[in-house]
């Protein structure tokens, strides 16, 4: 505080020095007008007169030069000790200046530092995450080259496949294979996604390829049977305790063009049937109807609830079979676009407005569907993240 007080000072005096000398210059020619006034006018002074009285009168000029004098001198002493003081004052500032301004250059050399070695783990991570994704590019096109051929597809049916892989790579897949009179598809839905669904998606594809190329099963329930104890056996799959419960869900379709049969098995995915004929099916209760415009009707044929992989109450899966009609479409599909979360209020788009965009455009052709399909998809969705595979096959059957 006392340094803050004798700064102060300084600084007053620093800005109204010239008030000062002309002050003091004044009060100086006060006593020497006082002194020389004493001298010319020298009253008479009584004889019992004090001798400092008669010091004064007698030598008033004498005793206002030397008062004068001594002031002088001690406005000097004063400004020398004031400086002193003053340089002292700044000095130490300036001292403790530098020792901030060497705290904040090693403040400085540290921040830059750990800037610099920010950045070289920042580097390091991008040239991993560029491998990893160069990797993963690699992998899909190792997918993309084991999933059916579109032109396969093509050639039994008109159809459309809308396949949007959330993480380059897809735990969702498509299956086609004809097997003497009959052609198979089918739509699953692999645990995960990304990588270690991509991984459990070709598991699934080179193992529907043995069984229905190899093996020769082409009945609904006895593939998926099938499919489900190799999943196990290749995922070491035993029902312990704390096991990984990996596999899949799935709707697998066997078509009879001559005898315009449908064969259909699913594990916890269903099928949707259009139609604008009668719908026959010998278990209704697995069959849900939708009413759409005009006289399309969209049954919803539904799987057993069960996985493919261990499950606590595992039984064999069920085959319905029913009849189509030429113009009749199936719709198999993963949870992906139902469950993907979107509009005003970020819900889901929901198994009812599916239903509906279905039905709405039931009879428009396959790529009108699929174009509306992507174009809802892509306003539902806005800037919300994709947060699953989407796969959506629409086949149009035909003898």
């Amino acid at each position: 505080m006392q340094k803050d007080l004798k700064i102060k000072l300084w600084y007053l005096f620093k800005v109204n020095r010239k008030q000062f000398i002309w002050i003091y210059l004044f009060l100086s020619d006060l006593v020497v007008l006082g002194g020389v006034w004493a001298y010319y006018y020298n009253p008479v002074l009584e004889e019992n007169a004090s001798w400092i009285t008669k010091f004064y009168f007698n030598n008033d000029v004498v005793f206002w030069f030397v008062f004068l004098l001594y002031t002088i001198i001690e406005a000097l002493v004063f400004w020398n000790n004031f400086n002193k003081e003053h340089i002292k004052i700044i000095n130490k500032q300036n001292a403790e200046l530098e020792q901030q301004k060497e705290e904040i250059a090693a403040q400085k050399e540290e921040i830059s530092s750990q800037r610099d070695e920010a950045i070289a783990q920042r580097d390091k991570i991008e040239d991993q995450n560029k491998l990893i994704t160069s990797s993963i590019h690699y992998a899909e096109r190792i997918q993309q080259a084991v999933l059916p051929l579109k032109k396969d597809l093509e050639k039994s049916f008109d159809n459309f496949i809308l396949f949007k892989p959330r993480d380059i790579v897809s735990g969702d897949f498509y299956w086609f294979r004809e097997a003497g009179n009959v052609n198979i598809i089918a739509a699953a839905d692999c645990t995960g996604h990304g990588v270690p669904g991509a991984f459990v998606s070709m598991l699934g594809i080179s193992l529907l390829n043995e069984i229905v190329g190899v093996r020769r099963i082409i009945k609904s329930n006895e593939i998926l049977n099938t499919l489900r104890t190799e999943i196990k056996k290749s995922l070491h799959q035993r029902g312990e305790t704390m096991e990984q419960q990996d596999g899949m869900d799935i709707a697998i379709v066997v078509i009879d063009k001559v005898k315009k049969k449908i064969d259909f098995s699913g594990a916890n995915n269903s099928l949707y049937f259009c139609t604008k004929n009668q719908f026959e099916i010998a278990d209704n209760k697995k069959v849900k109807e939708s009413i759409g415009i005009a006289k399309t009707k969209l049954y919803e044929v539904k799987p057993d609830r069960m996985p493919i992989g261990i499950y606590t109450n595992e039984k064999d899966f069920n085959s319905l079979e029913f009849s189509f009609q030429n113009g009749d479409i199936l719709y198999m599909f993963s949870d992906g676009y139902i469950d993907q979360f979107g509009g005003k209020t970020r819900q889901k788009f929901t198994s009812k407005r599916f239903k509906s965009l279905i039905i709405d455009n039931a009879e428009k052709q396959m790529h009108e569907q699929k174009a509306i399909l992507i174009e809802t998809l892509k306003n539902w969705q806005g800037k919300n993240e994709q947060i699953d595979d989407i796969l959506v096959m629409g086949i149009k059957l035909n003898s």
